[in-house]
């Protein structure tokens, strides 16, 4: 059984493989199956670039979310102070971070643990800087360390996850 050429990829990093995917398992014989790639993937530059974009906007989607809000709300019952963020902006938050985390993963072909870490010392580094304002105590370096190894393995997890589903039609090459 002869394999057909598999084309390079074009200036866009699209790859266009056609009947490369013979499984008998599969209803898929003939078929044309596009594939987009970052033709730099593989460069230590390229993944340090991707991890600093991941980072940029892990830090905008903090103060996006959050960096605003300073102010502790008065419960309903008038004795304690909550917040000062709520449900809907952590929510929101988290949502911009899964778009950024698998987007560069999926599409832009950032190694997982790059994206992972730009994601966590951007988040991690929001945080610090908002809280660090906003504190009178010192207790914000806790909180930092929290929200450190809370976005580390978060971020790891998606990142990881991502790669992984984006993976799961690929065939490995026969004999």
């Amino acid at each position: 059984m002869s394999t057909p050429d598999v084309p390079e990829a074009d200036r866009d990093g699209v790859v266009v493989a056609v009947d490369c995917f013979r499984d008998p398992l599969r209803e898929n014989r003939g078929s044309v199956k596009i594939v987009t790639t970052n033709p730099d993937h593989d460069r230590t530059g390229s993944q340090l670039v991707g991890a600093l974009v991941v980072a940029v906007l892990s830090a905008l989607s903090w103060f996006a979310w959050f960096g605003w809000d300073t102010e502790r709300d008065l419960s309903p019952d008038g004795l304690t102070l909550t917040g000062p963020y709520q449900v809907w902006q952590g929510v929101g938050c988290a949502v911009c971070l899964l778009v950024v985390l698998v987007g560069a993963v999926v599409l832009r072909g950032v190694r997982p643990w790059f994206a992972a870490a730009g994601t966590t010392v951007g988040f991690t580094l929001g945080f610090t800087v908002s809280a660090a304002i906003i504190s009178d105590d010192g207790l914000f370096v806790i909180g930092s360390v929290l929200a450190f190894v809370g976005a580390a393995v978060c971020s790891a997890l998606v990142a990881f996850g991502a790669r992984a589903f984006a993976r799961r039609d690929e065939v490995a090459p026969g004999p």
